[in-house]
């Protein structure tokens, strides 16, 4: 499960949970600190709570990269016709246990577009499961040390032989100028500098890096930005 490099270390296979445990600051936490050290505290004390379009995205992480079992053991599709707030729907709330809810048709068609994201990112070679090793080359933890700062990077998809760092980023358009003013104003060009360092790092080569974009709504247009 583990590759090392000079007392550096790549981890396959670790849970999203174990990883948030180990020690290292990671890229959204350091991002903090461009605004102000106070920005970076708050941000190590406070955990976010995440929109219905993050939610989403995570949804997506979930089926596309760690595949149909892992999505199915931690999401449920919400029956249509029932309401939550109902004895009905509570009871059926209760008969699922932890597992996420998403629903069908509304504004957001949570539950529809998960799906659709999904079988747009497949038709992909980089995102076909048919590929020997797919799901271990997902989620992929590293740690270093940088200049005396332990660090540590959880990347969506690492291609070592081709050189390449892959990373998935629901939006609600590809249009260039748009996603790029998004890259910007949300730090993803930070990200994508600090996932490459990651990479670099443990690998002794250089990497690229780039954003997979997707819509969230049909026809769920797909599009790669090289950062």
């Amino acid at each position: 499960k583990r590759r090392y490099f000079d007392g550096m270390e790549c981890v396959y296979n670790q849970s999203d949970f174990d990883y948030r445990r180990e020690e290292g600051v990671n890229q959204s936490s350091l991002k903090k600190i461009l605004e102000s050290p106070a920005h970076y505290q708050a941000a190590l004390k406070h955990r976010m709570i995440p929109t219905p379009a993050m939610e989403m995205g995570t949804a997506l992480h979930c089926l596309t990269l760690d595949g149909q079992a892992a999505f199915d053991n931690l999401y449920v599709k919400k029956p249509d016709g029932i309401k939550l707030t109902t004895k009905e729907g509570k009871d059926w709330k209760a008969s699922v246990g932890r597992k996420k809810v998403l629903s069908t048709g509304g504004k957001d068609d949570a539950w529809n577009s998960v799906l659709g994201m999904d079988a747009s990112l497949k038709r992909l070679v980089w995102f076909s499961p048919a590929q020997e090793d797919y799901i271990k080359h997902n989620e992929v933890s590293i740690y270093w040390n940088w200049n005396g700062v332990d660090c540590k990077a959880r990347l969506d998809r690492l291609m070592v032989e081709e050189g390449l760092v892959l990373d998935l980023k629901t939006t609600d358009t590809i249009e260039p100028e748009m996603f790029t003013k998004k890259v910007v104003n949300l730090g993803y060009d930070f990200q994508a500098a600090y996932y490459a360092k990651a990479a670099e790092a443990v690998f002794n080569k250089p990497f690229r890096f780039i954003f997979v974009a997707i819509e969230r709504k049909a026809p769920y247009t797909v599009d790669p930005f090289e950062v």
